[in-house]
């Protein structure tokens, strides 16, 4: 029933391709799974080649989950360096923010660090594309370097 996001979450490139082949309604179809788009499930789990095909297919760079968490935000909290890259090269806007904590992709990024992954070189990212809002504060009014 959820097989879009499944594949995606495995990072299942030949199975995902085949499945939006057959039916390329499915993308939409399965939009709200677990309360977020197969993209945000793609890349907080960082599977690059996963989140790759479901942009090309139209997924939205932005879309936001339940608590507003963007598929940028998700991959700066598991500091999925290919992922981040990804979704800043292909527009992904750094200064959204989650509805449940007001926090921005660099807050996300410094905020979390389990599992042990990159998220200083997701942080060197952000910083890099020059869009992130490094003083804005979150629900606390604290900022990234609080955090």
């Amino acid at each position: 029933m959820w097989a879009v996001h499944e594949v995606a979450t495995r990072n299942d490139i030949k199975t995902l391709r085949g499945l939006l082949d057959a039916d390329p309604g499915l993308l939409e179809a399965e939009q709200w799974v677990n309360r977020r788009g197969p993209l945000t499930t793609a890349c907080g789990n960082g599977c690059v080649e996963a989140a790759t095909l479901l942009l090309d297919r139209g997924a939205g760079i932005d879309e936001k989950d339940w608590n507003g968490h963007t598929p940028l935000t998700e991959a700066c909290r598991g500091g999925h360096v290919g992922v981040v890259s990804l979704v800043l090269a292909r527009g992904a806007d750094p200064s959204v923010r989650t509805s449940d904590t007001r926090f921005t992709a660099l807050m996300k990024a410094s905020s979390c660090h389990w599992p042990p992954s990159d998220h200083v070189a997701v942080l060197c990212l952000l910083l890099k594309d020059g869009r992130v809002p490094v003083d804005a504060q979150d629900l606390r009014r604290e900022t990234a370097l609080h955090i």
